[in-house]
């Protein structure tokens, strides 16, 4: 997908995030699709962090269920927004920042992320309780779920499945509640990843 939008300078794909988990039953998996969209300065490069301009992305979060009601979610925005020109267009492979945003866009390219790369992963003790959130560990899934589970991998791909909106709401029902802010951010300290979690890391639409 490869779509220009304004006067030229901004440039939309769809990106697909796929979690894979292996269980005491075997692996199981999960993905989201999102669409990023990066509008930009010509003398900028693009797959810099904060220096491409305005970057926003649509879409749900990945998730997994790797257990009978027990979820895994990789969260979206924030570091998300770069992460497909950081893995697909890394420092020895510069270019200018259309060129690298049109690179990306046009290609169907996939990857398996490095750690370096990984989302920001939750989940809650209580599905229908969202202060009972907690950060995952990658290295440690079994901290969360129990012995014999494990994350296996995190793939990112350029796809042309659509973006879907709906499905997280139907596990995470309290995404409807009225409040944004569904934790208490004064539950943590500053600079913990939890402190800025809000509706909008899970779901976000145009």
């Amino acid at each position: 997908m490869l779509a220009l939008t304004g006067c030229g300078n901004a440039i939309e794909w769809n990106q697909k995030l796929t979690l894979v988990v292996g269980t005491p039953q075997g692996d199981v998996s999960g993905s989201g699709v999102t669409r990023i969209r990066h509008t930009f300065s010509e003398d900028k490069w693009i797959y810099a962090p904060g220096q491409a301009g305005n970057a926003k992305q649509s879409g749900e979060a990945a998730f997994v269920e790797v257990a009978p009601g027990k979820y895994l979610f990789a969260l979206i925005g924030g570091e998300n927004l770069h992460v497909a020109t950081q893995v697909f267009l890394p420092v020895d492979r510069r270019q200018p920042p259309k060129a690298a945003a049109e690179a990306v866009a046009a290609s169907r390219w996939k990857a398996r992320l490095s750690k370096a790369f990984y989302p920001t992963l939750v989940t809650f003790r209580d599905i229908n309780d969202p202060q009972s959130i907690q950060i995952v560990e990658p290295e440690d899934i079994s901290a969360a779920f129990g012995v014999g589970y494990t994350l296996k991998s995190i793939t990112l791909e350029i796809t042309d499945e659509p973006v879907e909106h709906g499905r997280i709401g139907k596990v995470l029902k309290f995404l409807a509640w009225p409040n944004p802010m569904f934790i208490d951010w004064r539950d943590y300290p500053s600079g913990h990843p939890l402190r800025s979690v809000n509706k909008r890391s899970f779901s976000i639409t145009r």
